[in-house]
């Protein structure tokens, strides 16, 4: 997946910067992605078992996106909030999206193995993000990395809702 919580990490000087902000509106921002993270799992948990990783995933990105470029154009602190706010709820379900498609898509023996892999990849991306957010950072603006990565994000949901199957076991 696109990790913009990531993202977030490396363009907090910028930010900062261009906004005034100390510690505590820094704080707030990191806050407001993880707390709608966290308030978005048990409704979105229900829409994932009714209708499935496939429609629920590919919905979400698209707030994930829409905050990215909220943020992306944001002109004030209050504007960031809400952008990492829809950014921390639209990725809420990207790990259990994962795990319930495995659970639906494969045979029982090979569950364990998918979410071991959807795991290890998923922390290598985390892992390595920063540096290349970097390296971006040092040729463009946080701005326009946030303009990649939400375009990028729609992109994720389109190939999902289009491509994935919607298979439902009972």
């Amino acid at each position: 997946g696109i990790n913009t919580g990531t993202a977030g990490a490396t363009r907090g000087p910028e930010l900062a910067q261009e906004f005034s902000l100390g510690p505590a509106e820094l704080g707030l921002l990191t806050g407001a992605y993880f707390v709608t993270f966290t308030l978005a799992q048990l409704p979105f948990g229900l829409l994932l078992d009714r209708y499935g990783p496939r429609r629920v995933n590919a919905s979400l990105l698209l707030f994930a996106a829409a905050g990215t470029f909220l943020s992306a154009f944001a002109q004030s602190i209050e504007m960031l909030v809400i952008g990492r706010g829809l950014i921390g709820m639209g990725v809420s379900l990207c790990l259990m999206g994962g795990y319930k498609a495995h659970a639906q898509w494969l045979p029982a023996s090979r569950v364990q193995f998918a979410n071991s892999l959807l795991l290890t990849f998923g922390s290598l991306g985390v892992m390595s993000a920063a540096g290349p957010v970097g390296w971006a950072l040092d040729y463009v603006t946080w701005r326009v990395v946030l303009v990649v990565f939400g375009t990028l994000l729609v992109a994720s949901s389109l190939f999902l809702y289009f491509v994935s199957p919607d298979r439902r076991d009972a």
